[in-house]
């Protein structure tokens, strides 16, 4: 295993090449290119914008230990630029990540693997977490686009968390959840589990701020809270899902908001319907005209 350190100002990273590694902090670039088994490291001697335009792979990445200092230059995803980390990641405040789109690849077959972000990504860096066998602890308050765990265990650590989405629908995967505050911003369907799933969800809550969504629960037992606060249709789906606290409340009135059906559910402490003064009533309904779906509470229903 070895490591690596950015030098020689503003470049590319990507899997070939080798001009702007060096195996000294501040060293002689050429030196080769980090692979899966090696550590990246940027420091204070990795000046300008680093360019990812094609897979970059690494076993670690840090910018805010190793060397000498701390990074203070830019990342920039390209269109089709990945990191690949077959370890952990640790970004840090001050360096900067730029770009329309881009992806972080997690892919360990180990635990104990973490990732802090530094507060400096954002909703158009997607990140998945890949890996059989894999662990990975959130350090920091994160903000991502698409996030997907396909395999291994993802630990928020009770972190507050900003996704555009989140997907797991095959695989062996756990989610972790503790008393995270988890806010999914994204249309469409920004929820997507399939049954499978090892969830335990603690004291977390979920709020979908997204008008027009499709909540797959993937029939879980066991989650946290759950708010919609999304004008439009929200549909629920997948029945046999069980949560602590169950919240439909559009943030904007409208004659639009629906709370549609497509299967019950059980909440263990609370419902809560909030709607607003005539004509922006809110309307529950089922999928299809003439069912009906069954939500059980074992605690307190509230309707306004």
């Amino acid at each position: 295993m070895a490591t690596y350190f950015w030098v020689g100002g503003a470049g590319t990273w990507d899997g070939s090449t080798t001009t702007h590694w060096a195996t000294s902090s501040g060293g002689a670039g050429s030196a080769g290119v980090p692979g899966v088994g090696d550590t990246a490291i940027f420091d204070a001697n990795s000046v300008g914008t680093v360019t990812i335009a094609a897979t970059a792979t690494c076993l670690n990445v840090n910018c805010a230990s190793g060397g000498t200092g701390v990074f203070a230059g830019t990342w920039a995803f390209g269109s089709t630029g990945v990191i690949t980390v077959a370890g952990s990641m640790t970004l840090i405040a001050g360096m900067a990540a730029t770009g329309s789109s881009g992806q972080i690849t997690f892919t360990a077959t180990s635990t104990g693997h973490t990732f802090t972000t530094g507060g400096v990504l954002g909703p158009s860096i997607n990140v998945t977490f890949n890996g059989t066998g894999g662990g990975w602890t959130l350090q920091d308050q994160n903000s991502f686009g698409a996030v997907t765990l396909s395999a291994g265990t993802l630990n928020t650590n009770n972190q507050t968390c900003f996704w555009v989405s989140f997907t797991s629908t095959a695989g062996t995967r756990t989610l972790t959840l503790g008393s995270s505050a988890i806010t999914v911003s994204g249309t469409g369907t920004p929820w997507n589990v399939a049954a499978g799933l090892t969830l335990t969800a603690n004291t977390s809550t979920i709020t979908f701020s997204g008008a027009g969504v499709n909540f797959t629960s993937g029939s879980l037992a066991g989650y946290g809270s759950l708010v919609f606060s999304g004008t439009g249709t929200t549909t629920v789906h997948n029945g046999g899902f069980t949560c602590t606290n169950f919240t439909y409340a559009p943030a904007t009135p409208g004659t639009t908001n629906q709370l549609q059906l497509t299967g019950g559910f059980t909440v263990g402490t609370a419902i809560t319907f909030t709607g607003a003064a005539a004509p922006n009533r809110i309307l529950i309904a089922t999928s299809a005209l003439g069912s009906s779906q069954l939500i059980i509470c074992n605690g307190t229903v509230t309707a306004a």
